[in-house]
């Protein structure tokens, strides 16, 4: 994927989904958050799904800032339910 190089946040993404879809968390934790750290929403809601509860907390927010719907209704049945 030489499009991760060259500005384009969808390529790391789209190397974390298929890592994450190989059970390989460590190599897709390294791929959401090159994308995520690109502005990439998705790769920031990605990081939700392999992250611990803190780490997952604060990609979270930032998904929210970056205004991914996605995001927002979870961060909103988080505070709902009282976690």
């Amino acid at each position: 994927y030489k499009r991760q190089d060259a500005g384009h946040p969808e390529a790391p993404y789209d190397l974390g989904v298929i890592y994450q879809q190989q059970g390989d968390r460590e190599q897709a934790v390294y791929w959401y958050t090159k994308a995520a750290d690109a502005g990439y929403s998705d790769a920031m809601t990605g990081l939700m799904q392999v992250l611990d509860q803190e780490q997952l907390l604060d990609w979270l927010k930032k998904a929210v800032v970056a205004r991914n719907p996605l995001a927002s209704d979870f961060l909103a049945k988080l505070r709902e339910s009282g976690s």
